[in-house]
Order: C-alpha cells, then structure tokens, then sequence
C-alpha cells in the first residue's frame, strides 16, 4: 500500500523559508531594485586582474547591496528606485608588481578616479516622479574625506553613491497633516 504524507500549510511554508534562507536566495522587498545593461562591455568592473573590459559578479552584488541597505535608510518608505547601471569604472588599475603573486593588486591613484553611468526611475506609491541619467565622477576622490571605512570594498565608488543618493533623495517621512491634505 502506498502512504502518502499531508504537509500542513504553515509547515510546507516555514520549510519554503527556511530552505530560501538556508540558500541564500530570500526574497527582499527592498526599495531599491538594481539592474546592470551590458555588463560584459563595462570599462572595468573587474574584482580580479588583469581588470579591463567587463563585471565581475562579486562587483555588482556588492553595489547592489550597498543600494539596498542605502535606501532603506534614505528613501521614504513609500518610494521605490531602479537603477540600471550602464557603465562601471572602479578606481585604480590592476598593475605588475614585482614580488606579489596573487595578480589581484589594484592601485589605487589620482589619475584613476571612480566612474559610474546609470539611469534611475524614482516611484512614490507606485507612480513615477523622476527620473534621469547620471554621469557620477569624482576626480578628487583620494581627498574628499570619504565616509566609509578603508577595509570596505568598493570603498570609492560606495562614497559616489551615498553621496548622490543622500543629495538627491532623502527626504523626510511626510507626517499625518502632509498625508491628509494629498
């Protein structure tokens, strides 16, 4: 005879999460969502030498959690941005120095600023309210006092962002007399 188990509801979902969790693919509800256009053709985007042409996976999930935790902390919480990256230029380069054998040295000098071309579409309650491009370019960035920590990667590029989101978008939550009279 052939036995067949019945998996409650509540169960069969908590296995689902648990199972999403455990593999790392949670679905989020951020409020930032990130696309990359053509990422193989980006000027360089590369987390290992020789760098040049194209992204690296590790590059773009890190600049797409660092937009998540951003705007949860800057953007109200009825709004929503997309932001799809169409061109990455890390700072530094990827050079031959003797003695190191890994190969994954990025130099890091004034010359070699930190680029970074997207678009972006804010969304207040699911209706758009701007949009636009944006050529980000920091040509002073080894004295502009960055904010994050020189432990953290992409520490150049991270500062661009924060910066130009913060500038651009953060606002204060509208309070109940701001919502009443809309």
């Amino acid at each position: 005879m052939k036995r067949s188990t019945l998996i409650h509801p509540s169960s069969l979902t908590s296995l689902l999460l648990l199972l999403a969790v455990s593999t790392g693919h949670a679905a989020t509800d951020s409020r930032v969502s990130v696309r990359y256009e053509k990422p193989e053709t980006f000027t360089d985007a590369s987390d290992r030498a020789p760098g040049g042409r194209g992204a690296s996976k590790s590059v773009m999930s890190d600049l797409e959690r660092y937009l998540q935790q951003l705007g949860e902390s800057q953007l109200r919480s009825d709004e929503t941005l997309e932001i799809v990256f169409t061109d990455i230029d890390l700072a530094g380069r990827f050079e031959f120095m003797p003695g190191n054998t890994t190969g994954d040295l990025r130099i890091v000098r004034d010359s070699t600023w930190p680029s970074l071309d997207f678009r972006y579409a804010l969304s207040r309650n699911g209706t758009p309210v701007m949009s636009g491009k944006e050529s980000l370019r920091d040509m002073n960035f080894l004295n502009s006092g960055v904010a994050i920590p020189s432990s953290e990667t992409l520490r150049y590029e991270k500062d661009l962002l924060r910066r130009w989101l913060t500038q651009r978008f953060a606002r204060p939550e509208p309070d109940d007399a701001d919502s009443a009279a809309d």
